[in-house]
C-alpha cells in the first residue's frame, strides 16, 4: 500500500486546527466554504490516518456525525499536530479552485462530475471547460465509471 500523502487541502485543514485552542478541525477554514462531499472526503482521510480523532460536541459548527443519540466532532491528534509543525501557517490567500479539482483529481478513486461541481460551486459546462483546460496544460485525465458515473482522475503531468 502506498503512503498516504496529505494534499494541500489536508494541510490548511491540520494548520487551522492546530492553532485552535480546542483543537478542533470544524468549522472548515475560511476559504474552503462549507462542509461539501470533497471535504468530508478530507476529513474522513485525516481520521482514517490517525491525524485527527473523533470527540463528543455540542457544539452545533463542530459536528461531523450524529450517531449513537450524539454529536461527534473532529480534534487534531498529536500526529495531526506534528505534520501541521512541518507545514508553513496558512496565509490569507485563499484556495484556487482549480487546486481543490487537482486535488480531488489526484485522489485514489479520482472525481466525479457531481462531485467537482459541488465541491467547487461551478455549473456544469464550467467543470468541463476547466477539465479541458487542465488538459491542454499537459495533465493527462483518466476516464473510469464508478457507480454508473464518469470518474476522472490524473496521476501525472505530460
Amino acid at each position: 500500500m502506498a503512503k498516504f500523502k496529505l494534499t494541500d487541502i489536508h494541510k490548511l485543514i491540520l494548520s487551522a486546527a492546530a492553532t485552535r485552542p480546542d483543537g478542533n478541525l470544524l468549522p472548515p477554514p475560511e476559504g474552503l466554504g462549507e462542509l461539501s462531499e470533497m471535504l468530508r472526503t478530507s476529513y474522513g482521510e485525516l481520521l482514517q490516518h490517525k491525524f485527527a480523532m473523533e470527540v463528543e460536541t455540542g457544539d452545533q459548527t463542530q459536528v461531523w456525525r450524529i450517531g449513537e443519540g450524539k454529536t461527534f466532532g473532529l480534534i487534531i491528534t498529536d500526529k495531526g499536530k506534528a505534520a501541521a509543525g512541518e507545514v508553513q501557517p496558512p496565509t490569507a490567500k485563499p484556495v484556487k479552485k482549480i487546486d481543490m479539482v487537482l486535488d480531488m483529481l489526484r485522489r485514489e478513486q479520482g472525481a466525479t462530475l457531481a462531485e467537482l461541481i459541488d465541491a467547487t460551486g461551478w455549473l456544469p459546462h464550467t467543470t468541463r471547460a476547466a477539465l479541458t483546460g487542465l488538459r491542454k496544460k499537459g495533465h493527462i485525465l483518466e476516464k473510469a465509471t464508478r457507480d454508473g458515473a464518469t470518474c476522472y482522475a490524473t496521476m501525472a503531468v505530460a
